[in-house]
């Protein structure tokens, strides 16, 4: 266990030490090294920090394809990827548009997410904790879904891939994106890139709902939109939420832009 904890602490310190506070990305070239393979070893160097966040960002690119890694030790940020998922937005004009993302579900059962049935509000903390176990939940590829608001839901082209482990107490996602998805209007010069993940929670008695405050969206409460400036924005405390929980005030809104070096 110690040696577990020793080898986390000197991952996150390598993370903040190659860290900056920038909100704008300039995103490497990647090296012949790169495996969509949810290994951390192609990635020395290469991490950020968004501002206020607990989570270090990572991208790279070639001709044809955009690179991105997720890592993270924080424990909250983990149980709130693990129930409410990832979306990354993309904006080939580089603001803040969701009219392309690219989605992973959260892998909790659907009762386990809606905070309302009895047997979750009677949970002692032991099982919160043997719920949330990391190695069962992100280990190997990701099933991604695209959502384009023109076209609708579709499972993304063959070379769209996604892995991720839970090694040593760290998360770590991976992304392999294909430039061709972001059609024409991407010019290779800058890009908008969004990170959202919420937990959607049903009404509640009085009428308060635990959903991210906003607009509806092609089904999707909440958004990243709204006026929020560039940098970490996160959302506060939800009513209706389970107190304790650990999940409840971390719903994750984080805009970026990456620019790419000519």
């Amino acid at each position: 266990m110690n040696r577990n904890w020793n080898i986390a602490v000197v991952t996150t310190m390598v993370l903040i030490l190659n860290a900056c506070s920038s909100t704008t990305y300039i995103s490497q070239t990647a090296t012949e090294e790169f495996r969509t393979d949810g290994q951390r070893s192609e990635w020395t160097g290469r991490f950020q920090i968004p501002d206020g966040e607990k989570f270090a960002l990572g991208l790279s690119h070639t001709r044809n394809y955009l690179y991105v890694a997720i890592s993270s030790i924080d424990r909250d940020f983990k149980r709130q990827l693990a129930v409410g998922g990832l979306t990354l937005w993309l904006d080939v004009k580089g603001g803040k548009r969701q009219d392309l993302g690219i989605k992973f579900e959260g892998l909790m059962p659907q009762e386990k997410r809606s905070g309302s049935s009895r047997g979750r509000q009677q949970d002692n903390k032991q099982d919160r904790e043997r719920r949330f176990e990391l190695p069962g939940i992100f280990d190997g590829d990701l099933t991604l879904i695209v959502t384009d608001t023109k076209a609708g839901k579709s499972l993304g082209p063959a070379d769209l891939l996604a892995s991720a482990n839970s090694i040593d107490e760290t998360l770590f996602i991976e992304y392999q994106i294909p430039l061709a998805m972001l059609g024409e209007e991407f010019d290779m010069e800058k890009l908008g890139l969004g990170l959202e993940s919420t937990i959607e929670r049903p009404a509640m008695a009085g009428g308060h709902s635990g959903g991210m405050s906003g607009g509806q969206r092609g089904g999707r409460s909440g958004g990243m939109g709204g006026g929020k400036s560039g940098g970490g924005q996160r959302g506060g405390a939800r009513p209706g939420g389970s107190p304790g929980s650990g999940i409840d005030e971390n719903n994750i809104e984080v805009w970026t832009k990456v620019k790419f070096p000519q």
